[in-house]
């Protein structure tokens, strides 16, 4: 079974190559304009920020207070699966596929501008926190999220397109998108996974590292 869904993956992959080029480099543009809305802020917002950033790490320092990793957990799989629900329910209208690639970009603007944040404010700690306790959860985060983009799209554009003598059914194409679905809130849930256990673990190592 395994080996079958390999191949039903890397075969989707080759057929819709373009949707997800698209989308990886739509992704990246997002990256790319929120690391560059770190210089837009100013002085009182990056100060805001900072002591914001001072606060929790000050606190991760500090023996006595500890966040519950099952309330981490919770929340940013609460976080992540909103957003592929939305996902999933915009491929399904149909209608409201367009928002999909908007949604892409905005998660690369977040990436974006947390990690740009993070160098800008806290120089070589700031390096540490992105690779250790931001770039860990998001190596899974966003395969998933252009995962299920990608599968909307197809999905969408399958339905507007009139199918050809071999296509298949509309029940058919229906079930392929939710077990895609079922595969990115599988992949999410591991994610959430690592941010709720693994990168606090991580932030308590990087957080009395000094800011230059």
């Amino acid at each position: 079974m395994g080996a079958a869904l390999r191949r039903a993956v890397s075969d989707h992959l080759r057929r819709h190559a373009g949707v997800y080029v698209f989308l990886i480099i739509l992704f990246s543009m997002g990256v790319a304009f929120g690391a560059l809305a770190v210089g837009a802020l100013d002085a009182t917002q990056r100060l805001e920020l900072s002591q914001y950033l001072d606060f929790f790490l000050q606190t991760l320092e500090d023996p006595g207070v500890d966040a519950p990793p099952g309330a981490v957990f919770r929340q940013a799989l609460a976080s992540n699966w909103r957003t592929a629900g939305f996902i999933v329910l915009l491929g399904l209208t149909v209608v409201g596929v367009p928002l999909v690639p908007a949604i892409v970009f905005l998660r690369g603007f977040i990436v974006g501008f947390s990690v740009g944040f993070l160098l800008a404010s806290r120089g070589w700690q700031g390096m540490a926190i992105s690779l250790l306790a931001v770039l860990p959860q998001n190596l899974v985060i966003v395969p998933a999220i252009v995962g299920l983009s990608g599968a909307a799209l197809v999905f969408a554009g399958g339905v507007v397109r009139r199918p050809g003598p071999h296509g298949s059914s509309f029940a058919v194409r229906v079930g392929r998108y939710l077990a895609a679905a079922a595969l990115g809130f599988a992949a999410l849930t591991a994610a959430s996974l690592i941010e709720g256990y693994v990168a606090p673990l991580f932030l308590r190592l990087v957080a009395g590292m000094p800011a230059v």
